[in-house]
């Protein structure tokens, strides 16, 4: 749907799953304010956009195709695991309440920090032979 007309995605890639993860990523309900569009700002998860989303993609241009392996390529995510084994386990803190409020940016960083917001995706797509 929002995949320019010409370009296709990397099926490895998508299988992937999502990269953007309220449930998945401690850091967010840190790093976000505590009234935002993910939890429809203050009244709850139903009222705001979805998560989990995928917001990383790898687009391949339908000419290159024939000069790309699409069919051979390797893909995994990473930074998707907290920074300190402190974190390892933690459930996130929920996108509304009390809880939320409390602890809103009052925990230590080793409880909650991620390498980034969304995690990234590594792939690896091989040349074809052009015989």
């Amino acid at each position: 749907a929002s995949i320019p007309e010409g370009w296709h995605e990397v099926p490895v890639v998508t299988a992937l799953g999502e990269t953007w993860d309220l449930g998945r990523n401690g850091m967010l309900a840190h790093y976000l304010p505590l009234c935002n569009i993910y939890n429809g700002l203050g009244l709850g998860c139903s009222f705001g956009w979805p998560s989990p989303m995928r917001l990383d993609r790898v687009l391949v241009r339908a000419g290159d195709r024939r000069a790309l392996d699409c069919g051979a390529a390797t893909a995994r995510i990473f930074a998707d695991q907290p920074v300190h084994e402190r974190a390892r386990g933690r459930a996130p803190l929920p996108q509304t309440g009390r809880e939320l409020w409390e602890a809103h940016r009052s925990l230590p960083w080793q409880e909650y920090l991620f390498p980034s917001d969304h995690f990234g995706i590594f792939v690896e797509l091989p040349f074809t032979s052009l015989r």
